[in-house]
């Protein structure tokens, strides 16, 4: 086989985002995908939010999620000029308070916010009738959702449309860190002068890394709702949200230890149910779904992702552990790896996304 300047592990989002942007800056690219049941972006909102909960707004982390919510429209333009394919983005996010308590919270909040309206509870109510009373609200213009489905149908037609690249089904059973490429479990090798992990959930069984990783599958449940309901914005409350997609409504999610399972379950259908009974005023007692997907988030122990070239061996960088934000990060963080392995500037400080700050 012949060799590529990068071969990147994993075809999820983060893979294919990164082999996307290294084929932009000119690089031949070998896109390797184990097809690993239960990829995370099966069971995603697609939610665009870090001006939501209280993650930092500011310093490097800030800086970097803000900017990767503010490149997605771009990213999505550049898609349908190379596809033709129109990936939705929903615009506007409500972060609900059910409380005055919960309300003084967010106003206190919105002072790092300068993009952020306080709303009262009229002013709720007029915005989204079909929510249940609340005692006001965060109101983010900028925040949203993509269209996850639309957003992977667009990223593989990229893929085949793309030149430079060469997919491969196959699993990656061990890493040559020092440039030598990949070995396939078959025995086969891929040869390349750098690699990129992107394994998702998977990432830290790969052999032959400089380090251990600390990434491990935690499985979240989404649903659809089986009758309409007209939302707007993204909804947050009551510790999940409410996502509109194309006349359709989304409500998520829950998060769960299990190892590599990932079945829906009737226990995360009840949860759900709960989410969408304690934020919307006409969810009926006995409503059903009309899908309900479960995926497992690559979590890293401060949920933040690993991103960058491995120090010892700089010839492999890392897109993993993207935690609960891989559908946000993904484009970002692909124009960052692309740039490094021109040996250019990331753009950012990835500081906070080293895989030495685990130790080892």
């Amino acid at each position: 086989m012949p060799a590529a300047d990068v071969v990147v592990v994993g075809g999820g989002l983060a893979g294919i985002t990164t082999a996307l942007a290294c084929a932009r800056h000119g690089r031949t690219v070998t896109l390797v995908d184990g097809e690993h049941r239960g990829a995370a972006s099966l069971a995603s909102a697609g939610v665009l939010g870090p001006s939501i909960g209280r993650g930092p707004k500011g310093g490097r982390v800030g800086r970097f999620m803000f900017a990767a919510r503010d490149r997605f429209p771009s990213f999505v333009d550049e898609l349908r000029e190379l596809t033709g394919i129109d990936v939705p983005i929903v615009r506007g996010a409500l972060e609900l308070a059910l409380n005055d308590t919960h309300l003084a919270e967010l106003r206190a909040r919105a002072a790092a916010l300068p993009e952020a309206r306080v709303l009262g509870a009229a002013d709720v109510a007029a915005l989204e009738r079909a929510l249940v009373p609340v005692a006001g609200a965060l109101h983010h213009p900028h925040d949203g959702a993509v269209d996850v489905r639309a957003l992977r149908t667009a990223l593989d037609a990229a893929v085949r449309v793309g030149t430079s690249i060469t997919l491969i089904r196959a699993t990656v059973s061990s890493i040559d860190p020092s440039g030598g490429g990949v070995m396939l479990a078959d025995g086969t090798r891929v040869p390349a002068a750098h690699v990129v992990l992107a394994g998702g959930a998977w990432a830290s069984e790969v052999r032959g890394l400089p380090r251990s990783l600390p990434v491990r599958p935690v499985k979240g449940e989404v649903a659809v709702a089986a009758d309409p309901v007209a939302l707007r914005q993204v909804v947050f409350g009551a510790g999940g949200y409410l996502v509109p997609r194309g006349g359709a409504l989304m409500v998520g999610a829950t998060s769960e230890e299990v190892g590599f399972s990932a079945e829906p379950t009737a226990a995360g259908a009840a949860v759900l149910a709960s989410t969408a009974r304690s934020l919307l005023r006409d969810w009926p007692a006995d409503a059903s779904f009309a899908r309900q997907d479960a995926g497992l988030r690559p979590m890293t122990p401060d949920g933040y992702p690993i991103l960058g070239p491995d120090p010892a061996t700089p010839a492999l960088l890392y897109a993993c552990g993207y935690s609960r934000n891989g559908v946000l990060v993904s484009p970002l963080a692909a124009d960052c790896l692309a740039a490094l392995i021109d040996g250019g500037d990331a753009g950012f400080d990835l500081s906070a996304f080293a895989p030495t700050r685990f130790g080892g």
